[in-house]
């Protein structure tokens, strides 16, 4: 598992961020998942060769696979499945990916009811004998939700049947396909990400301005929430934003509450700072190459090329106002 699938499975795992992610995404915000009425469970499961009958045996089944996230969700005493499958990247197979984790949990819960049945000796019917389910059992529904983190648009399949290839001319027997379509949650175009309780809403805020840092810290800025964020939020921000500074910065400190906003902003300020030592160390380099009036010029350029004012330029450079008026033409 990589680091920000690390990050999310473990940020996603607080029950409230877990119901908070189905209930905006999937409800508009309206507080169906109550996260008291979640409990979390594992997500491997095993690839069989053969599922009913007499070899429906765990020794017989290997290929294991694990979801990212799933948890059981009961109200009025009925159990429902949530489940999550993050991505960072666009997956042209994500609908059979979905659709397969699905049957897989369907196969889980099928086996497990056999086994029970068969130990019990419930099962009295050729059919049943058959299968290993009785006509009455039930299987518990799934639900499952794929959230893309990724910069780029989402151009991949929705649905299993984008996948298809139908040739040019629809036939009458492809009415009757059996379609699968993917629950998709496509962070980088999402609006209104008010409708999200927990710290999801900073985050839906922020990723689809990833590419302009100015808007970005806009963002930041109107929201007083950047300033005061928890370790997992501000690991999850850092790793989606790209910031390697900010994820180093995480992993060396442990704290109650970050500061995104101070943090990106001295990491903008390291960076020029740097920048500026090299022009600095590069134009003194070439100054005593060329002579002591000749480097000078090449510093005040390099500082100008980097935003400096004037008055911080001829007090580091110690050069005349006239100087760097003349090289800031030649910049421009």
């Amino acid at each position: 598992m990589g680091k920000v699938d690390t990050n999310l499975y473990t940020y996603l795992s607080d029950k409230s961020r877990f119901a908070d992610l189905f209930n905006g995404g999937l409800f508009g915000g309206r507080q169906i998942i109550d996260p008291k009425d979640l409990t979390s469970i594992p997500g491997r499961y095993i690839q069989s060769g053969q599922l009913t009958g007499e070899n429906c045996n765990p020794q017989n089944f290997g290929s294991d696979r694990s979801r990212d996230l799933i948890m059981q969700y009961k109200s009025q005493a009925v159990l429902r499945l949530l489940a999550v499958e993050n991505q960072t990247e666009v997956d042209y197979t994500m609908p059979w990916r979905c659709m397969n984790y699905d049957a897989r949990e369907y196969e889980k819960q099928i086996r497990q009811l056999g086994l029970e049945n068969r130990r019990l000796k419930k099962l009295e019917r050729d059919a049943e004998f058959l299968c290993g389910l009785k006509k009455g059992d039930r299987l518990i529904p799934v639900y499952t939700l794929c959230v893309y983190y990724g910069e780029e648009i989402w151009d991949g399949p929705r649905s299993l049947k984008d996948m298809m290839d139908f040739g040019q001319t629809p036939l009458e027997l492809d009415r009757w396909f059996c379609d699968y379509s993917m629950n998709l949650i496509c962070v980088n175009e999402w609006q209104g990400e008010e409708i999200f309780c927990t710290s999801l809403r900073q985050i839906f805020a922020v990723l689809p301005h990833r590419k302009n840092k100015k808007k970005l810290r806009e963002v930041m800025e109107r929201d007083p929430a950047y300033r005061q964020l928890d370790g997992e939020t501000y690991r999850v921000l850092a790793v989606l934003l790209g910031e390697k500074g900010l994820a180093a910065q995480s992993e060396k400190k442990e704290r109650k509450e970050w500061d995104m906003c101070k943090a990106l902003e001295d990491i903008r300020l390291e960076g020029f700072e740097e920048g500026m030592e090299r022009g600095i160390e590069r134009g003194i380099e070439r100054g005593r190459e060329l002579g002591v009036d000749q480097g000078k010029l090449i510093v005040v350029r390099n500082m100008l090329r980097r935003g400096m004012k004037p008055e911080d330029i001829m007090a580091l450079a110690e050069c005349s106002r006239a100087l760097v008026e003349s090289v800031q033409g030649d910049v421009i």
